[in-house]
């Protein structure tokens, strides 16, 4: 492979800029959401129309928890 100078400079920025970024520079600003009274189906349906593999879950716009895509299926097959 032929690897032109300025790339690996520009690569190894990103990568010193990434590792060194606080919270706050990279996370989402504005964050989709889910009440905890919402279905399991309704968290599996805004997690896929909107490409997320976790929702925060909030009561009265505060934060109780999250779920995650492994959360749903973890219900899902220990279902009785």
């Amino acid at each position: 492979t032929l690897e032109r100078p300025s790339a690996k400079k520009h690569f190894d920025e990103d990568i010193r800029r990434a590792l060194g970024a606080t919270v706050g520079e990279v996370m989402s600003e504005d964050p989709r959401t889910i009440g905890e009274d919402e279905t399991l189906e309704a968290a599996a349906t805004v997690m896929h129309d909107h490409d997320v593999s976790r929702l925060p879950v909030v009561r009265g716009g505060m934060l109780v928890g999250i779920i995650a895509r492994s959360d749903i299926v973890r219900a899902i097959v220990t279902d009785p």
